[in-house]
């Protein structure tokens, strides 16, 4: 399971334009799944009732918006006119169509969740031990972003960018192998995450030193990517961190004894310190530059959001098929919002999900937010590190939703699969796990 995510973060940062890497992502899990067929069916005989019919509904969405109907039926769905016009013009019979409109995009969108899938019905098996080496490997994976992304920054991106060709490229963010600088904000966040969730090494004050000095690289990492909304959600991890501190409270004491003011006073040198590293960080010239993008005026985005909600109600209730945003949205598309780009994403999860399934769509996300939040908050452990390191990654991943599109991509949907799996208890629990493990 490391090795795979290590492949869907390496290979799976691309996105839609990069089939390829893609398709080996979704090899590699089918490799994986079945190598492993007894945990597959451990997870469906073991799975609670209602995570499994939230799977499948998931899986069956895209399958079903791909099937024939007759001419009868689909040239009477909301947003069909155009089509039904298109063939009038051609004088051609209306043939049996997929309710999606593009239904090539929709069955790619169904391929997209086998990587999840695998992730989490694997990760459901394996103890907390096993859980907290991947959590290792996903912070490991996090410096290997930071590592790769300098070399791209000192190099004005000419050297190290993996998917350059495939979109718009600009020198001085940090990509490292993901072709969305948000979407690698967005797992450096997830890095800083799964750190929360892992015990200080060797409890001792190298551990320490160790934990802060990953955190600061992958923290860093965010900020030189010029993401705005990675920079902001990075107070989840923060706090995450902030509690891992209190909680380690009686660990403190072998340093400043059991005297309370000894601890404000050391609580006060290293908020002093930490005050004073970020004042000369923001003076730094690339630093500086990823903190002055919130002075930046002209977002498009809140005019996408207009004209996808436009764009919603001409498809509403049953939606214009999944992955195919790019195909209608220009349909709706304002005067006044036209420019040289060609806009491919909502820049909304939530919207684009709506617009391309309907209520349906609506209604498996808000399931599955529920799903999250009931089996986070009913766990005897929620209190545990990687109960709350997996559910802050997840709310990281919400929040960025509504600005951008990070499950677009199977890197980050692998690794929320992932964290997904860590609130739910394993089905073999090792008998030598203790509540300091992560689950």
């Amino acid at each position: 399971m490391a090795l795979f995510l290590c492949v869907a973060v390496i290979v799976g940062g691309g996105g839609t334009y990069t089939g390829i890497a893609n398709l080996l992502v979704q090899l590699c899990s089918l490799a994986l799944l079945a190598m492993n067929l007894p945990l597959a069916v451990r997870f469906w005989s073991k799975a609670h009732w209602t995570l499994r019919a939230l799977v499948c509904a998931t899986l069956a969405l895209p399958l079903v918006q791909i099937v024939p109907l007759p001419p009868a039926v689909w040239s009477g769905l909301p947003g069909r006119s155009p089509l039904v016009q298109s063939y009038a013009l051609l004088d051609v019979a209306l043939p049996w169509r997929a309710m999606s409109v593009t239904p090539t995009r929709s069955f790619l969108a169904f391929l997209s969740l086998i990587a999840p899938l695998t992730v989490l019905v694997l990760c459901t098996a394996l103890d907390g031990r096993q859980r907290e080496k991947v959590l290792i490997v996903v912070v490991a994976l996090g410096v290997f972003e930071f590592a790769l992304g300098v070399m791209q920054v000192l190099s004005q991106n000419r050297v190290g960018n993996l998917f350059g060709g495939y979109g718009y490229v600009v020198p001085s963010q940090l990509y490292g192998t993901f072709a969305n600088h948000n979407a690698t904000g967005l797992f450096f966040v997830l890095s800083l995450c799964a750190l929360t969730g892992l015990p200080l090494w060797r409890r001792s004050m190298n551990g320490v030193m160790i934990h802060a000095a990953v955190a600061l690289v992958l923290a860093l990492g965010a900020v030189l990517t010029q993401s705005r909304s990675s920079m902001l959600v990075l107070v989840v991890p923060a706090l995450l961190g902030f509690w891992r501190v209190c909680r380690e409270a009686a660990f403190a004491a072998r340093f400043f004894g059991q005297s309370w003011w000894k601890r404000i006073l050391a609580g006060l040198v290293l908020a002093a310190l930490l005050g004073a590293s970020l004042a000369w960080l923001s003076q730094v010239s690339r630093v500086s530059s990823s903190i002055s993008r919130f002075e930046e005026s002209g977002n498009a985005r809140p005019g996408v959001w207009r004209d996808t909600r436009v764009a919603i109600t001409e498809f509403w209730p049953v939606g214009s098929g999944i992955g195919t945003f790019a195909d209608v949205f220009q349909l709706s598309e304002s005067l006044e919002n036209v420019s040289e780009f060609r806009v491919n994403r909502a820049h909304n999860e939530y919207l684009e999900v709506v617009l391309e399934s309907g209520a349906v769509g609506g209604l498996l996300v808000a399931a599955w937010v529920v799903w999250i939040l009931v089996v986070a908050l009913s766990g005897r452990r929620i209190r545990s590190r990687g109960r709350l390191a997996a559910l802050g990654g997840l709310l990281c991943v919400a929040l960025q939703s509504a600005v951008d599109y990070p499950l677009r991509t199977e890197a980050i949907f692998s690794i929320s699969a992932f964290f997904l799996s860590l609130l739910m208890v394993p089905h073999r629990p090792s008998a030598s796990s203790s509540e300091n493990v992560v689950d």
